[in-house]
């Protein structure tokens, strides 16, 4: 499904691309330059990444500087790794794949915002990808409680507990994150213009 609705993205623009990111060069072209700007590109990750949790309002409003925005991007980066690796290792994907099509889809619509739309990585952070965005904190929470109730844990009894207490700490380092982002957003509505 991800495959197929990529190349109907691609082919969409492409031929009614005319007022879109994509270069004159074509989808290719669009694609290389993304790569060209590595740093943009790593920063353009962070900020989605983190806009999931902290929201549009914290960066707009600049409750937070801009190097630390991007640094908790970088530990939800992290974290998110971090699940996959989990979700392999206990072998979850025999019991659900839904978590991890979560995660995927939050990274393919940051893939297709980069081919349709390539900008500086201040774009990422907008509202209208913060839906997107918590899908994937979604299935990251549900791969880490999944993972510590498993009982698929290593035998040894250091590496279950260390294993236990990463997970608890991610968990809540995403709790703590949404809870943040969403006071701040709620904060900002009644003062929101169109």
């Amino acid at each position: 499904t991800y495959i197929i609705t990529i190349a109907i993205y691609v082919v969409q623009y492409h031929l009614f691309g005319g007022t879109s990111g994509i270069s004159s060069g074509g989808i290719f072209s669009t694609i290389f330059s993304i790569f060209c700007d590595p740093v943009n590109l790593i920063k353009s990750i962070f900020a989605y990444n983190a806009s999931g949790l902290l929201g549009y309002a914290t960066y707009i409003d600049k409750h937070l500087p801009n190097s630390i925005y991007l640094f908790v991007g970088l530990i939800i980066t992290c974290v998110y790794v971090y699940a996959i690796i989990r979700f392999f290792k206990i072998k979850m994907q025999y019991k659900t794949l839904l978590p991890m099509l979560f995660m995927g889809y939050s990274f393919f619509v940051l893939v297709l915002t980069m081919i349709g739309r390539p900008s500086d990585w201040e774009w990422y952070v907008a509202y209208w990808y913060n839906v997107h965005t918590k899908l994937g904190a979604i299935g990251c929470v549900w791969i880490l409680t999944y993972d510590l109730s498993s009982r698929e844990f290593e035998n040894k009894l250091f590496n279950w507990i260390q294993l236990r207490y990463i997970s608890v700490m991610c968990i809540v380092f995403l709790f703590t994150g949404i809870i943040y982002g969403n006071y701040i957003e709620l904060k900002r509505v009644p003062y929101e213009r169109e």
